[in-house]
């Protein structure tokens, strides 16, 4: 893969400059402490596992297999109300991104679509709740694109091309976490 198919970085630096950035932006846009330091839990948690995906093209489940259960355990402890959101989510998240993966492979008879990508949509959809996958997933494309378009503008093949699709997950769990869904409105 080019370097110009990866929206990210993957120069060494590049967790020095963005760990610090997590919890500014979460002080600038979140409520109070336990906001901010839950935030600062899941935005540093993204961030590892961008990291790994974009470094090694894998999320390991000794990051994505807890996600699950502290989203859960976060939206019990702040909003126990949106706790059947939250399950809901985590199932969606589930079934729908392990869908898109077995389609893909019995289509293509290869695998597009990592089963770390299928449990980083679960905890996404147990921290996030339903309502908001379709956004983060709107965002990951968008960014998938906009990583593609330098090779795509210089009339270079992009069909083989791998992206790290969990760190455009990550970048829109992110901004849904932290602006909400996007609005049609």
């Amino acid at each position: 893969m080019t370097d110009q198919a990866v929206l990210l970085t993957r120069q060494s630096a590049f967790p020095l400059f963005a760990t610090p950035l997590v919890p500014l932006w979460a002080m600038l846009t979140v409520d109070g402490v336990t906001g901010i330091l839950l935030s600062c839990l899941l935005g540093w948690w993204l961030l590892s596992l961008a990291i790994l995906d974009i470094r090694h093209f894998i999320l390991p489940d000794v990051l994505t297999l807890p996600f699950i259960p502290a989203g859960l355990a976060v939206t019990w402890l702040t909003s126990p109300a949106l706790l059947p959101d939250a399950v809901l989510g985590a199932a969606a998240g589930f079934m729908s991104f392990w869908l898109v993966r077995e389609g893909y492979y019995r289509l293509r008879g290869r695998e597009g679509l990592g089963f770390g990508d299928v449990k980083l949509m679960a905890g996404l959809g147990a921290w996030l709740g339903w309502q908001s996958l379709a956004s983060v997933v709107l965002i990951d494309a968008i960014a998938g694109l906009i990583a593609l378009l330098p090779t795509a503008l210089r009339r270079e093949e992009v069909t083989g091309l791998r992206l790290p699709f969990g760190a455009y997950l990550a970048l829109g769990a992110w901004l849904v976490w932290l602006y909400g869904p996007v609005t049609l409105a």
